[in-house]
C-alpha cells in the first residue's frame, strides 16, 4: 500500500527536479532517427554515450508514457530478513528506528538539480520530513 504511493511521490519529485532513475536491466535500447528508441516505443534525448556508460534515465522524459514505469529499477521493499538484522546488531531491537522499509532512490547530475528535488519535498504538503542523511557532508560516518 505504502510502496505505489512513495512511488508517485518520488516521480513528481524527480519531474519537478530534473531527477534520473536507474533504468531497468531488461530494457532494451536502440537508435532510430537520431532518437533513443526503447522496445516499448518511449523516445528520448539520451545520447550513445550516456547510454552506455549512464543506465539511468530522466523522469521529465518519460512521465507521460504510460509503459515508462517498466523502464526503471525501483527499488523494492526491505526483506523482512534484512529488517529483523538491522533490528537486532543496528537498532539495538528498537523498532522506531528502522525508517527505511519502503525506499526509492533518484538520481541527479546537478547540486542544483538535487537542491531543487529537496525543496519540493520539503514543500510537500502530504511529506513531513523527520530526518535527512547527508551522505555529501564531511561529517557523515
Amino acid at each position: 500500500l505504502i510502496q505505489p504511493m512513495l512511488r508517485t511521490k518520488v516521480q513528481e519529485w524527480a519531474q519537478a527536479s530534473d531527477g534520473l532513475f536507474p533504468r531497468a536491466k531488461h530494457a532494451f535500447f536502440g537508435f532510430r532517427g537520431g532518437a533513443l528508441r526503447s522496445f516499448h516505443g518511449w523516445e528520448g534525448s539520451l545520447s550513445r554515450t550516456e547510454m552506455t556508460k549512464g543506465s539511468y534515465v530522466k523522469w521529465a522524459e518519460m512521465y507521460a508514457n504510460p509503459e515508462s514505469e517498466s523502464l526503471v529499477q525501483w527499488a523494492s521493499i526491505k526483506r523482512v530478513e534484512r529488517s529483523v538484522e538491522k533490528l537486532t546488531r543496528v537498532y539495538g531491537e528498537d523498532v522506531s528506528r528502522l525508517v527505511d522499509v519502503c525506499r526509492q532512490s533518484v538520481v541527479f547530475e546537478s547540486i542544483g538539480s538535487l537542491r531543487h528535488c529537496l525543496d519540493a519535498i520539503h514543500n510537500d504538503p502530504g511529506v513531513l520530513v523527520v530526518r535527512v542523511k547527508n551522505r555529501l557532508s564531511r561529517k557523515f560516518n
